[in-house]
């Protein structure tokens, strides 16, 4: 039996709904959202990023690619980059890898390519807030 990984947008499933592969995945690193202020009388930089008792961050980048098992090149699932597009590019969503019980929030970019053998790869990246949830609201960076 082969084990496909899958990840859900939404109510999207990339396997069972358009078949694709899971062949990468990255998470970036969410910024710090630093506040420093200019004393003139002092060394330095004032550092109040925690003022408020802690950090608070910025959009985490993340990003999947995928491919097709084979050739679509020519046939009527060679608009299948359309029927995803339609889907989720540029809308706000649950993103949610297979078997993991956290999901991130964030709204996602779609990019496509046709490579050599006819297959369809597509890139879909999003800019989430930093911090991935369970159902229950628990979240962890």
């Amino acid at each position: 039996m082969i084990l496909i990984k899958s990840v859900n947008y939404g109510s999207y499933n990339t396997w069972r709904d358009w078949g694709l592969v899971l062949v990468d995945s990255e998470t970036g690193k969410p910024e710090v959202k630093t506040i420093y202020e200019e004393a003139p009388s002092i060394d330095g930089d004032i550092d109040s990023t925690e003022v408020f008792g802690e950090v608070f961050y910025g959009m985490l980048p993340v990003s999947h690619t995928f491919q097709t098992r084979q050739s679509i090149k020519g046939t009527r699932n060679s608009t299948l980059f359309k029927r995803i597009e339609d889907a989720i590019h540029g809308k706000r969503m649950t993103i949610q890898e297979e078997g993991d019980p956290y999901h991130w929030t964030g709204r996602t970019m779609t990019e496509f390519e046709f490579l050599p053998d006819g297959t369809l790869q597509v890139t879909i990246t999003a800019d989430c807030e930093p911090y991935q949830k369970n159902s229950s609201g628990t979240r962890k960076m």
